[in-house]
């Protein structure tokens, strides 16, 4: 299969590429800048102007330990393999028509997304419905952004998990091909819950595409609205009743007790 990944620049989208590098012949990754210098905290972890101390205490410790996590975990994809062709994209240009044209003109047979900005109209039609996404949360119940924050903000740690669905207009509306949900143990935390939630969909994101490949793709239509989230519903004070409750240990009451969801196979 010849495929073109659609991406980040963290150490996150690096693991997803290389993986998914490993099994397929890829002739190109759009890599979008999310940050600027992946080797320093700064400018990850410093608060929003305007916030007040607990705020930004609860801001550093957040996204310092999701920082931390992440080099934990992802630690050996500081950069793309060796020999892959990749395109930097400034940050939110993954729509503009340069790389509209590459897709087109290379003609994949297919296209893998985590973690890009939005694709729209032009994008997604050059895809001519091969875009795959990978989705961090289990729609149709939580869509849109921090979709794997706000289960264990509403104290439902069982729809933290992972979809991989077609693209569609729509945000996290297309039809379902795989959804996947992380084991939890009981010294986890928000972070390590995330990052073992990247490594399950990038397994069901291989076996789409594998099946894609093959001709045996299966796809199921959302039929539920569910919950969507927007950056604006976040701010630095939702932090608090996150700490409260992984303190208080919701996710080691949840890893003895889990709770099931019903999944799209």
């Amino acid at each position: 299969m010849r495929l073109i990944i659609l991406t980040g620049n963290q150490l996150r989208h690096k693991y997803f590429a290389n993986t998914l590098a490993e099994h397929f012949s890829v002739m190109a990754i759009l890599s979008e800048r999310k940050i600027i210098d992946l080797g320093s905290k700064a400018g990850i972890i410093d608060p929003p102007l305007g916030t007040n101390e607990e705020e930004a205490k609860l801001w550093r410790w957040h996204f310092g330990l999701a920082h931390d996590e992440e080099e934990r975990m992802f630690r050996d994809n500081v950069h793309f393999a060796k020999g892959l062709n990749v395109i930097e994209v400034p940050k939110g240009k993954i729509n503009d028509n340069s790389y509209v044209d590459t897709l087109r003109k290379l003609r994949p047979d297919g296209i893998a997304v985590f973690g890009t900005s939005i694709l729209k109209g032009e994008m997604i039609a050059a895809g001519e419905g091969k875009i795959i996404n990978m989705h961090l949360g289990l729609s149709p119940y939580y869509r849109g952004s921090a979709t794997n924050f706000w289960p264990l903000y509403n104290e439902e740690p069982e729809f933290v998990g992972v979809t991989v669905h077609l693209i569609d207009p729509g945000i996290d509306t297309g039809a379902i091909i795989h959804q996947g949900r992380p084991h939890v143990e009981e010294n986890d935390n928000q972070h390590t819950i995330g990052n073992k939630t990247i490594v399950v969909g990038t397994e069901l994101m291989k076996k789409s595409l594998e099946e894609l490949k093959n001709g045996t793709i299966k796809s199921f239509k959302q039929t539920e609205n569910g919950k969507l989230y927007q950056r604006k519903d976040f701010s630095p004070i939702h932090l608090k009743k996150i700490k409260q409750l992984l303190d208080g240990g919701m996710l080691g009451r949840y890893a003895r007790s889990p709770k099931e969801v019903v999944l799209i196979p």
